[in-house]
C-alpha cells in the first residue's frame, strides 16, 4: 500500500512513489480516514511510476485537492496486457456519492504507459488544465462519469486516443457527467 492522506492542510511535495512489489498498491490516496478528512491537500512535484491501481486517488469524503508539477508514468507492457495502469480516480464507486469533490489538475505530465484516470471523475468537479499527455497506446485520457462536473481546458495532447469522453452508468435520477473542452491542442 501507498501513502493514506486523511488530513487537513496537508502538502506532499518533491517525493518519488513506485510501487515496487507490482501489487494493486496506490500511490497516495487522499481519502476520509479513522484520523480525519483529506481536505486542503496540495501534491506538488511528485513523480509517480508503476503504482498499479491509481498514481493519487481521490475518494470518499475528500475535498480541495490540487495536483500539479507532476509527472506520471508506468513501466512498459506486451501488446495486449492491462496491469491496471490507471492513474487518477475522484470517487471510488457509483455508490460514492455523499462526497462533492472539487479537485484541480494542472501542469502534470502523464507519460509513458499510463492507460487510463488522467482522471475519470464522479460525483465532483474537477479542472483539468495545462497538462501534456503523450501516453500513447491509452484508452483514453480524461473521463467524466456519474454526476460530475469536469472542466477540461488549454492542455496538450500528443498521439492518444479519446483524448476526454464521457462514460454513462448509474442509477434512476442520477445525471451522466458533464465535460466542456476549450482551447486544447489534439495532435
Amino acid at each position: 500500500a501507498g501513502l493514506r492522506v486523511g488530513g487537513t492542510n496537508i502538502i506532499i511535495a518533491n517525493l518519488y512513489f513506485s510501487a515496487t512489489n507490482h501489487s494493486q498498491a496506490d500511490g497516495v490516496t487522499i481519502d476520509e480516514s479513522g484520523h480525519g478528512r483529506g481536505r486542503n491537500v496540495w501534491v506538488d512535484h511528485c513523480t509517480f511510476f508503476d503504482c498499479r491501481d491509481g498514481s493519487v486517488d481521490v475518494t470518499k469524503g475528500a475535498d480541495y485537492v490540487t495536483v500539479s508539477w507532476c509527472k506520471f508514468s508506468y513501466a512498459p507492457v506486451a501488446a495486449g496486457v492491462v496491469n491496471h495502469e490507471f492513474v487518477n480516480l475522484l470517487g471510488s464507486s457509483d455508490s460514492d456519492d455523499a462526497a462533492n469533490y472539487h479537485v484541480t489538475f494542472h501542469h502534470n505530465w502523464y507519460g509513458p504507459y499510463c492507460r487510463e484516470r488522467m482522471p475519470s471523475v464522479r460525483f465532483g468537479r474537477a479542472h483539468v488544465f495545462n497538462n501534456y499527455y503523450d501516453c500513447v497506446g491509452n484508452n483514453y485520457c480524461v473521463r467524466t462519469r456519474l454526476d460530475a462536473e469536469v472542466l477540461v481546458e488549454h492542455n496538450y495532447f500528443l498521439g492518444v486516443q479519446n483524448p476526454w469522453e464521457r462514460f454513462v452508468t448509474g442509477t434512476p435520477g442520477s445525471h451522466p457527467g458533464w465535460l466542456k473542452a476549450t482551447g486544447n491542442i489534439t495532435n
